[in-house]
Order: C-alpha cells, then structure tokens, then sequence
C-alpha cells in the first residue's frame, strides 16, 4: 500500500511523530502465521515474552520490576493453559499449536486492545486448530479485546468473527455481520467461497469452482476486478468499477449485479 489511512480509536496514526505513536504500539499486537519463525530460536520463551515489558513502561509511567514482570509471565502462561517450566525453554523444544500459544501469549503480554492475527491457525493441523480458535474466543470474552482476524477458512471466520470483510486483489467486495454476509453472500466471490467450503453430507451438490486465473495484483483488471473471473460478468462489469453500496442494513457489496434473496 502506498496511501490510505490507518485509524485507531478515532485517530489517524499514519503520520504521527514517534513519540506520540510509541505508546500507542502497546495497545496494538499482532500474532503472525508461522508460529516457528516468529519466535528467536536462540532465546527462551521467558525471555521473548519480558522484553516488551522491559522496553515499555506502565501506563503511570514506571519501569517493570523483576517481580512484576515474573508475576506477568506466570498470569500469561495460565492465560495461554501452559506450564510456568515452559518459560525456561526453547522455541524448538515444543509443537506447533504450544508455540502458537506463545505467540498469542506474547501479544497480549502488554495488555493491548486491538490484536490482529494472520492466519494464525492455517499452519497447525485441524484438532489443534480447533483449541487455538478456542483460545482466541475465550481470551476475547474474557479480557475484552478486538481482533483483526485475516482468514480463507470460513468455518474459522464463522467462529471467531462478528463482522467479516470479503477481499478480491486487495479491495472489499463485501462487508458485514458474520451470519449475514456467510448465509446470504450478494457478491458473486462470496458466494464461490461459501460453496467451497466441504461439507460432509453424502449426495450434496457439487458445485463448478470459478474459471479462470487470478490476475496480478500488480497488473488489476479495468472495470470490476473480479469480472475476469465472474460467472454473472456484464459488458458494465468489464469498464466502470463498483463502489461499496449498502444494501441491507449492516450490509455492502460491491457489485453492479449483487444477488439479493
């Protein structure tokens, strides 16, 4: 991205000077996909997870003591369901889903507010992706936190998301509540999406998967960008690009021919 705006809490953060913006980092976390390569090999996890509270301060302004931040580190391992002997160890020395635990522990270590989290369960095989989706919807309950949560699994989505935005090469195509957008899709790829989904029901209808190749996002088609791919595509679709028009409450599409139920 080369322009936009970035919006926190009614603030645009793009342009702030450093010392206005430092403080602001702490209410913003984030938990990557590859939970291996987002931790220091050569560090134990007690330490990953104090250096934040080293680098910043409390919000009265205090340095973090040697018994505070102890005290933090055991209250994050119990958040996370880890043992506390897991501070003392390597990355290396623990599975996939342990580590992505870590991970999650290591964004919330600072207390933030806003938490985004890319693909964090895409890596991790299905019974451990259930207990990490798990733990990000207890964690959100019980401390409150907003979640930008990035994700091509719709059944995760469905679980962990209140309000889900549809991206095609980088725009929203649609956007709105998780039942309204996942139950009654109006864009034409929301709908291959929902009807990608398997289902384990025998003799369910199978349906024709999109056609085509997906453009280069460097090289975006004119018009509708998913118009090259789109089964409904129009002469319309192919030279003015829609723009993000609501038609339901609580819900936008943008599409020149939305289906509407």
């Amino acid at each position: 991205m080369s322009a936009g705006q970035i919006v926190f809490d009614g603030q645009d953060i793009t342009r702030l000077p450093e010392r206005i913006l430092r403080p602001l980092r702490q209410q913003m976390q984030m938990v990557f996909q590859d939970s291996y390569a987002s931790l220091n090999p050569r560090r134990r996890i007690g330490d990953l997870l104090a250096e934040p509270l080293r680098v910043h301060r409390t919000p009265d302004g205090r340095k973090h003591t040697p018994m505070t931040i102890a005290h933090r580190l055991e209250e994050l391992m119990e958040l996370v369901s880890l043992p506390r002997a897991a501070l003392e160890r390597y990355p290396h020395e623990f599975s996939g889903g342990q580590r992505q635990r870590i991970n999650i522990a290591r964004a919330l270590v600072l207390s933030p507010r806003l938490v985004v989290a890319d693909e964090p369960v895409s890596a991790l095989d299905v019974s451990v992706q259930a207990q990490i989706v798990n733990l990000f919807a207890d964690l959100q309950k019980s401390l409150g936190l907003t979640y930008v949560f990035i994700a091509h699994d719709l059944a995760v989505v469905r679980q962990i998301s209140t309000r889900v935005a549809v991206m095609y090469l980088g725009a929203i195509v649609e956007l709105g509540e998780t039942d309204t957008v996942l139950h009654n899709p109006a864009h034409p790829y929301t709908i291959a999406l929902t009807q990608a989904v398997p289902r384990p029901i025998v003799g369910a209808a199978r349906h024709a998967p999109l056609r085509g190749e997906i453009p280069s996002p460097v090289n975006k088609p004119s018009g509708c960008r998913f118009h090259t791919r789109c089964p409904a595509v129009q002469t319309r679709c192919q030279n003015e690009a829609p723009t993000l028009t609501q038609i339901a409450p609580n819900h936008r599409v943008a599409c020149h021919y939305p289906v509407l139920k």
